[in-house]
């Protein structure tokens, strides 16, 4: 308390504090035997998230503005993670685990918070976001083991394609308007490169290859659409035509290995195509 004077300034700030996490911590601990089976784990607990909590405030004060936000926040997070151990104990195995997923997450969303105001104007928005993209990733590990075996991938998955939405929102205002279509449009695009590693285990034989098939296809569509506005006019056109296009050469390879050997060749085979599509549409 004396090194920390606008943290717990009075005694009964301190006080109110301990009561409400606290009764936080005791209504959980009563639901799951399993998730704080000692007080010493549950202090251990606290100290490390608030810890968290009180760095993220002290780097950004728009974050979490009140204690009242940070305990709902908390509150909010923590059942979150609490919900997930339960439906599956291989997700969160321990709670070391879960503080670390806590952080990990919280990091993501804290910095693009702090970046661009306009994705996330509210932090009750970004719970909203992870809940769905939390579920989506574990609806996905439901279905078939082999798409995200470890928490890890599932994390780095999140970054890097969140990321790759990211940079698109800041370019394009217009193509992505709202955070609804962002989730949709990771539902859609993640769906097509699933089932297609479930067909042929050769076209994308790893989590990395399709997420830089990703990011060089949409840098492909990108690139079309800053040229020619009539070309490519929805998002939904162009998932459409990515995934003609995909299955076109999906298909190829399996019949013929000599046609497109690797991945690179079909990317190239993929720009010379759309090429010449846009030249057509053009003229």
């Amino acid at each position: 308390m004396a090194r920390l004077t606008k943290t717990l300034p009075t005694l009964t700030t301190a006080i109110r504090f301990l009561s409400c996490v606290c009764s936080l911590v005791h209504c959980q601990t009563a639901r799951c035997s399993k998730t704080l089976p000692t007080l010493i784990t549950a202090i251990r607990f606290l100290s490390c998230v608030y810890s968290l909590v009180h760095c993220q405030r002290a780097r950004c004060g728009k974050s979490l503005p009140t204690l009242t936000t940070a305990i709902r926040f908390l509150s909010c997070v923590y059942s979150l993670v609490h919900c997930q151990m339960v439906r599956c104990s291989k997700s969160l195995p321990t709670l070391i685990t879960a503080i670390r997923f806590l952080s990990c997450v919280y990091s993501l969303v804290h910095c693009q918070l702090y970046r661009l105001t306009k994705t996330l104007p509210t932090l009750i928005t970004a719970i909203r976001f992870l809940s769905c993209v939390d579920s989506l990733v574990h609806c996905q590990r439901a279905r078939c083991g082999k798409s995200l075996p470890t928490l890890f991938t599932a994390i780095r998955f999140l970054s890097c394609v969140y990321s790759l939405v990211h940079c698109q929102l800041y370019r394009l205002t217009k193509t992505l308007p709202t955070l609804i279509t962002t989730i949709r449009f990771l539902s859609c695009v993640y769906s097509l490169v699933h089932c297609q590693m479930v067909r042929c285990s050769k076209s994308l034989p790893t989590l990395t290859t399709a997420i830089r098939f990703l990011s060089c296809v949409d840098s492909l569509v990108h690139c079309q659409r800053a040229r020619c506005s009539k070309s490519l006019p929805t998002l939904i056109t162009a998932i459409r035509f990515l995934s003609c296009v995909y299955s076109l050469v999906h298909c190829q390879p399996v019949r013929c290995s000599k046609t497109l050997p690797t991945l690179i060749t079909a990317i190239r085979f993929l720009s010379c195509v759309c090429s010449l599509v846009h030249c057509q549409m053009v003229r």
